[in-house]
């Protein structure tokens, strides 16, 4: 109705746009309701979207010429009822190539299009006037049920709006409001072990891009076995570059499913060897180097490489000896 409206008011402002140099050309206001309406039915009755007909397919429909269908789609955009998402083109030798080998003999594609209605605020004003039905006086078909709306039978969004220009809210989909607000959805018990754990990992710099597509708490699930075993974010990495290494799988960098690719890193790994904690050794062998260099920096007898200094040349003592730093520990 609104596209009807909005041909009856702005066709003559807009006609220039349709028609050639010289003036010629034009859409009847019969055309124009047939264009939009065989363009509408292919297109998503929810939102107007993924409206993808070719202008054979519309001939055949309507039965008027490729000019005028042409013509009919111009004045849709001019008028504010559809937009182009995608412009059509013809398909390259290797596009029909592959097109042929499915029996596709087409030998382009068709304009992608949303049909929408126009936002102006005179048709919503004058549809309003002549809109003989009153406000909520039709109960809508249901979506569910034996009295369902027929997918034939669902309404176009050049008949009703889709967005936000409607005026009127859409009915709720359940029955009653507190039915709705009594439901709560339950939420499964996490572990607060996990959460730190997953917390942790995800604020380690050497953690792959794509963990940080969950959350802590999303993550919190899979990982309460490990957290049960004293595991570190370093575990995990490590874990990960030894399936890699080891396996030899790839990995990619942005996976399907992050969340089920580390359950079948930690299946491989083995639950009843989680006590077996990957990056175990490497963190010991950090812990000692660091401890080492505490030792070294506190002790005043040796050099910065843990040699022992001569007292007094204040050089390394030939030959080298490592130094024990005990005199630091007895004082």
């Amino acid at each position: 109705m609104k596209a009807d409206i909005a041909y009856q008011l702005h066709y003559r402002t807009v006609r220039p746009l349709v028609c050639d140099v010289h003036g010629r050309g034009g859409v009847s206001r019969k055309a124009f309701r047939a264009v939009c309406a065989a363009r509408a039915h292919f297109a998503d009755w929810t939102n107007g979207r993924g409206s993808r007909p070719a202008v054979a397919t519309l001939q055949a429909i309507t039965g008027l010429s490729k000019a005028v269908i042409q013509r009919a789609t111009r004045l849709m955009r001019a008028l504010g009822l559809a937009t182009e998402i995608m412009r059509g083109r013809q398909r390259t030798y290797r596009e029909r190539m592959a097109s042929w080998r499915v029996r596709d003999k087409g030998r382009g594609w068709a304009s992608v299009w949303a049909l929408h209605p126009p936002r102006n605020p005179q048709v919503n004003q004058l549809k309003e006037r002549l809109d003989p039905r009153p406000n909520k006086s039709v109960t809508p078909h249901p979506r569910r049920g034996p009295f369902r709306a027929l997918s034939h039978e669902r309404f176009h969004s050049l008949e009703h709006d889709t967005g936000s220009a409607c005026e009127e809210k859409r009915r709720a989909p359940r029955d009653s409001t507190d039915e709705r607000a009594g439901s709560k959805r339950k939420h499964r018990a996490v572990d607060p072990q996990a959460v730190k754990l997953a917390a942790h990992w995800l604020s380690d710099p050497q953690t792959p891009r794509w963990a940080h597509r969950h959350s802590a708490k999303g993550w919190a699930p899979l990982l309460t076995a490990p957290a049960a075993h004293n595991w570190v974010s370093a575990d995990i990495n490590q874990l990960i570059r030894d399936y890699r290494g080891i396996t030899g799988h790839w990995i990619a960098t942005d996976p399907h499913h992050p969340i089920k690719l580390l359950a079948g890193i930690l299946k491989w790994h083995g639950k009843d060897n989680l006590d077996d904690r990957p990056a175990a050794a490497i963190l010991a062998q950090e812990a000692e180097a660091a401890a080492r260099r505490r030792a070294i920096n506190e002790c005043d007898r040796c050099s910065e490489y843990g040699w022992e200094l001569d007292p007094t040349s204040g050089l390394e003592r030939e030959p080298v000896a490592r130094c024990s730093h005990i005199h630091h520990i007895h004082a």
